[in-house]
């Protein structure tokens, strides 16, 4: 019989510590993060800032850009995962291992391909299978870096860890996404308040949230709090692992 997992919010609190504790770890993950979607956003910037329409030679550069972040994201997300694994090691990281994310590259692309038509099978039978495998298979990147098992072994010790405990692991993402999410559009909120004002007062400061500024400013704002989530994840899959 598994061990009860740690209450969530406790994850919750060991999670924000962490992240509070090692900003100078993070903020490498969360520059390059920055950076991807930095990279996927210029396109569509200067589209709409010049009123270009989409002819085939913008609709090509698009793609480019858009493959180039996505490239650079699955990068930095496996670094840094594998990072925090060994973080959880009790092992001295001081810095991204970039030979780690190319390696894992492929395969972590192999895994999100599987792993995305199962749950879209899924999905397409009913809305709630979709969300179970879903959630049976949320760690499957994460046993791919910790474990190296690939593909469809990758997806199977993923949902031996969660089998029977599902829901307990499914609450304990769901709080750690209103938390996270809500903390995440507050800062963002009173940034976006706080320059508006430095700008042009009041009526900037209430059209700060909704322009194409707003828009940047919380593609920054997500960018830096990305490494929270992994953070979270990794220390609930360590949690599942230790108590299975």
């Amino acid at each position: 019989m598994n061990k009860p997992l740690i209450s969530a919010g406790e994850l919750i609190r060991t999670s924000w510590d962490q992240f509070r504790n090692d900003w100078r770890f993070n903020l490498e993950g969360a520059v390059r993060f920055l950076i991807a979607n930095i990279i996927a956003a210029l396109p569509g910037a200067f589209i709409v800032k010049t009123a270009t329409d989409f002819t085939p030679t913008n609709t090509v550069i698009f793609l480019l850009f858009t493959i180039a972040s996505s490239v650079l994201l699955i990068h930095t997300s496996y670094s840094f995962t594998h990072a925090l694994l060994r973080k959880a090691a009790d092992q001295k990281v001081t810095a991204l291992d970039n030979a780690i994310g190319w390696k894992y590259f492929w395969p972590a692309i192999w895994v999100g391909i599987i792993q995305g038509f199962a749950i879209l099978g899924a999905t397409i039978l009913l809305i709630i299978p979709g969300i179970w495998l879903a959630g049976r298979l949320a760690f499957a990147n994460v046993v791919l870096l910790d474990e190296d098992k690939r593909g469809v072994e990758a997806l199977k010790r993923s949902s031996e860890l969660v089998k029977g405990r599902w829901w307990a692991a499914f609450w304990r993402s769901l709080a750690s996404g209103l938390v996270f999410g809500i903390l995440m559009v507050l800062v963002t909120l009173i940034l976006g308040a706080f320059i508006g004002l430095l700008v042009g007062g009041l009526g900037q400061a209430s059209e700060a949230s909704t322009s194409s500024f707003g828009q940047m400013l919380s593609a920054v704002v997500q960018s830096f709090f990305i490494p929270l989530f992994l953070i979270f994840t990794v220390r609930l899959y360590k949690n599942l692992k230790e108590t299975a």
